[in-house]
């Protein structure tokens, strides 16, 4: 895959749209664009391979490929557990751990993809949230981050980042490999 097509692939699937999908729009076999998908996940580039075509013959491993988190390897499926590290080390609720986890892996996120992380992690789906949701649950995140020394900023028009450093640092401390 070149790589301004990659880029493209790359965007798509951050989207959601779905790998047979991808397939026939960008034209591109199915072990290449599965290898670019991973390859992208383990970058941090995107969350997760887009899996609603996967064959459900496919095993899980190779659906849902192992997520490089800076300083950690964490597999996908594995939310549960780091939601519940997030959770137990920094003191966050279920929905600050949901959004911190987006962060960590990723370094940076718009508000619309925090917002679609919070809807699709409700119980509710009824009733959608206000988008200014995400703003309310990054303001108290971000108390809870400075306790531990880590720090979240804001790209006006563009979302949140999560330094590097701090990057680095939440995830050792979630490890357990600080104090």
């Amino acid at each position: 895959m070149g790589s301004l097509i990659a880029d493209e692939i790359i965007r798509a699937a951050d989207e959601g749209v779905p790998v047979g999908a991808l397939k026939r729009i960008f034209r591109v076999d199915a072990e290449t664009l599965r290898a670019g998908l991973r390859a992208a996940v383990l970058d941090g580039r995107i969350l997760a391979v887009p899996k609603e075509d996967w064959n459900p013959k496919v095993s899980t491993d190779d659906r849902e490929p192992t997520v490089a988190g800076v300083a950690a390897q964490v597999r996908a499926t594995d939310e549960k557990d780091l939601m519940f590290r997030i959770a137990q080390v920094l003191k966050t609720t279920k929905l600050e751990s949901r959004i911190l986890g987006v962060l960590l892996r990723r370094g940076s996120a718009h508000r619309e993809q925090l917002h679609e992380e919070v809807e699709f992690n409700r119980g509710n789906p009824d009733t959608p949230t206000d988008i200014k949701i995400v703003d309310v649950v990054i303001c108290k995140l971000r108390k809870k981050l400075a306790k531990a020394g880590l720090k979240l900023l804001t790209v006006p028009g563009q979302g949140y980042v999560m330094p590097e450093e701090a990057r680095k640092s939440a995830w050792s401390l979630i490890q357990g490999d600080e104090k």
